[in-house]
């Protein structure tokens, strides 16, 4: 499994350095000391030397010790094969072959196919950040998060990137104009502590729902939605308006797959009707 999973495990570690350096003030060799890395190591995984890249028992670890520093909640770190998603037209969570540390059998596919993501289809650093392969061209010295955050140029932030900003909480009490404790209705005094979990939290159940939704009409239609409101800025009160309709309707879809996860189904249908509501592809 290890040389199958040595790609991924290097691009991955790789984008878990660059969130490190991106929303702290430290340098490569700062990280090093608060990550507690032999000296070298952090530019090493950040540069992707293959002799020195991350094993798969310990990417875990990595990731728990980047979300602290940056203040944010830790993700388990899953396995997908791109290439069901691609090809055979799996979805997720029915892409994930299992977390890195399992004893994972992933000889059928070749390396390119495996990626690293969370399991809770949280988006990753670089998905908020190059998504689509795309980084805005910005009017900031060197093209990156920490200079538009220095210089306070945050109408040149990825939007996603923004929707998801509340989720760091070394970002907080930046001057960041959409995280201010008010319009999330908690106290101006409120240590990042004892909210920024549960925000967390909330948004993580509303992620994962997104994963069922895309499996019904009314679901499509909901993401839709999202999508278009979200391109729009960052009216967060319109957004969660949405995001409550998404909660209920992406229960009830979760729910719906649970129990056709192993359907009778006659051979030549490829649709089961769940109820009124919702179809299920």
């Amino acid at each position: 499994m290890g040389r199958r999973l040595k790609p991924a495990l290097n691009r991955f570690s790789s984008m878990l350095i660059e969130e490190a350096l991106e929303l702290s003030s430290l340098t490569i060799e700062q990280l090093d000391e608060v990550l507690d890395f032999t000296p070298g190591i952090a530019g090493s995984y950040l540069h992707q030397k293959k002799d020195r890249g991350p094993q798969a028992g310990s990417i875990q670890e990595l990731e728990n010790r980047v979300a602290k520093l940056v203040k944010r909640t830790a993700h388990t770190i899953v396995v997908e094969n791109t290439y069901k998603v691609i090809f055979e037209n799996y979805r997720f969570p029915d892409s994930i072959e299992g977390k890195p540390a399992d004893n994972l059998n992933l000889r059928k596919y070749a390396p390119f196919c495996y990626e690293l993501r969370y399991e809770d289809n949280w988006p990753t650093f670089n998905d908020l950040k190059h998504k689509n392969g795309n980084f805005p061209i910005f009017i900031t010295p060197d093209r990156s998060i920490r200079s538009i955050l220095k210089y306070g140029a945050y109408d040149e932030l990825p939007i996603d990137f923004c929707h998801f900003s509340f989720q760091w909480g070394v970002l907080w009490d930046t001057g960041i104009p959409w995280l201010k404790r008010e319009s999330f209705g908690i106290s101006p005094n409120a240590h990042i502590d004892s909210f920024l979990p549960k925000l967390t939290e909330k948004r993580i159940r509303y992620k994962k729902s997104e994963c069922f939704l895309s499996r019904t009409i009314e679901g499509r239609e909901l993401l839709s939605e999202l999508k278009k409101t979200t391109e729009m800025g960052c009216d967060s009160s319109k957004i969660k308006s949405i995001y409550e309709r998404i909660l209920t309707a992406g229960e009830i879809a979760e729910k719906s797959y649970i129990k056709l996860s192993s359907p009778t189904q006659d051979d030549e249908s490829t649709e089961y009707v769940v109820s009124k509501q919702f179809l299920i592809r």
